[in-house]
């Protein structure tokens, strides 16, 4: 081997020595702990003069972790259920009707006129009605609130005595789909807070819409009243019969929104 194979071998050992060096210990401080990656963590480079650091590798900082805005709630307003449970419908001035989504925990409290109870875990009273007018108190994290105590104002229990109902108002859902309660109408009356009570359709129920359409029966299950163009937040007029929280529609009439519905 001459001279100048040897230089030439020497500068390549050189060159990929520094090469190997550089490719695992870039840009890294002599006797450290290195942030590898999420599933190795902190490795040793060199000899590190203090313990090994604890989180911060792949973990989520706690300056970094999203905040959870926790706001005291206080409201009164009108008791309705959906697929999440019960809610609470209330109005702000200047605002339409606002909902929540009311969580009761086995500490949650209910005053029922001045008897308190846990309001899950008692043998006396359910939570309330659709429509109850109660009070609540508790915490609120985005739309749900958390209750610490449900207060009632006027319960809406169920009575035997009939009487004619006509008013207009918003359709919602209950989240029951039995015995033909799926919906729910939410209404008011002059100088008095949003008022709610259940819908019951029956095969003789008549669904009535604008624009010169003929009327047609309802039909006496969800999917049948889906298919007739209804949904939440509908305006609409129905005239039935009411006992206690729910009223047996005999006519439901669409408002007229301004467009077509179909």
């Amino acid at each position: 081997m001459n001279k100048f194979t040897t230089v030439l071998v020497i500068l390549v050992v050189v060159i990929v020595g520094a090469i190997l060096y550089l490719g695992f210990s870039p840009n890294e401080e002599k006797d450290t702990w290195v942030c590898r990656d999420t599933n190795v963590g902190w490795v040793k480079n060199g000899n590190p003069a203090g313990p090994m650091p604890i989180g911060g590798c792949g973990a989520i900082k706690e300056e970094e972790k999203p905040k959870v805005s926790v706001i005291p709630f206080e409201e009164t307003g009108n008791l309705v259920q959906s697929e999440n449970g019960w809610g609470l419908i209330y109005e702000k001035p200047g605002m339409p009707a606002l909902r929540v989504v009311l969580w009761f925990l086995p500490e949650s409290v209910c005053d029922y006129n001045g008897d308190i109870v846990s309001c899950i875990n008692n043998a006396k009273y359910t939570i309330g009605n659709v429509g109850d007018r109660v009070k609540i108190t508790g915490e609120r994290v985005d739309n749900t609130v958390t209750v610490s105590k449900m207060t009632m104002i006027k319960s809406f229990k169920s009575s035997s005595t009939t009487t004619e109902f006509l008013e207009s108002g918003n359709l919602t859902r209950t989240g029951d789909f039995t015995d033909n309660k799926g919906w729910a109408l939410v209404y008011k009356k002059p100088s008095e807070p949003a008022l709610s009570v259940t819908l019951s359709f029956t095969p003789e129920s008549i669904c009535s819409f604008p624009y010169g359409a003929k009327d047609r029966l309802c039909g006496s299950d969800i999917t049948t009243i889906t298919l007739y163009q209804f949904k939440a937040g509908d305006r609409v007029t129905i005239k039935g019969k009411r006992i206690g929280d729910a009223v047996t529609v005999s006519k439901m009439t669409l408002v007229p929104s301004g467009k077509m519905p179909y």
